[in-house]
């Protein structure tokens, strides 16, 4: 079962489509970048997206994949109750990453750890970072997972399924066009 409401509002205000499962929904909203969340007291299933203009090659080096995440999640994931605590990329087990074909797109796929700044809870992540040439637009999406204690493989896996559906406006409307 997909989020018909929230796709149909990535199709309209963001020119992007994704695959959204039941039970996610948006928390927070900007012009250009959005925070999707499934959260239970077992789980919490994040996916954000990103987009800037696509101005130079260098965003796909890893330590500027590495900066604007840093720079993403600093602004835009904080505490609600306490806003001083933030999330931050794990620097203790390097970014692992490596270029890819992402549906047609060159991209750059990253692996890693996320914490909190109070350390208080983490997980892995895993992200994508290519250019919409249609656009001059530059994507960054990303699937974030915390349940404490238990296994996250099959929930990274699940993130990275849904990441994959990631289609441009052109790319959706060609796909239902052709099925």
């Amino acid at each position: 079962v997909e989020e018909r409401g929230l796709m149909n509002n990535l199709l309209k205000n963001h020119d992007f489509y994704l695959n959204i499962p039941a039970d996610y929904k948006l928390a927070k909203e900007t012009d250009n970048f959005l925070w999707i969340r499934h959260y239970t007291h077992e789980m919490d299933k994040n996916i954000l997206i990103y987009h800037q203009e696509y101005d130079d090659e260098k965003i796909f080096e890893d330590q500027s994949i590495f900066e604007l995440r840093e720079k993403l999640v600093r602004q835009y994931l904080r505490d609600i109750e306490d806003t001083t605590i933030f999330m931050l990329t794990e620097t203790l087990m390097p970014l692992s990453t490596k270029k890819i074909n992402f549906d047609g797109k060159y991209a750059v796929e990253a692996r890693g750890l996320w914490k909190l700044s109070d350390i208080s809870m983490g997980g892995p992540f895993l992200s994508y970072i290519f250019e919409d040439e249609n656009r001059n637009r530059l994507y960054y999406i990303e699937g974030y997972v915390a349940s404490p204690g238990k296994t996250k493989r099959e929930t990274i896996r699940e993130m990275e399924i849904i990441l994959k559906t990631f289609k441009t406006r052109e790319e959706y409307q060609e796909l239902k066009e052709n099925s």
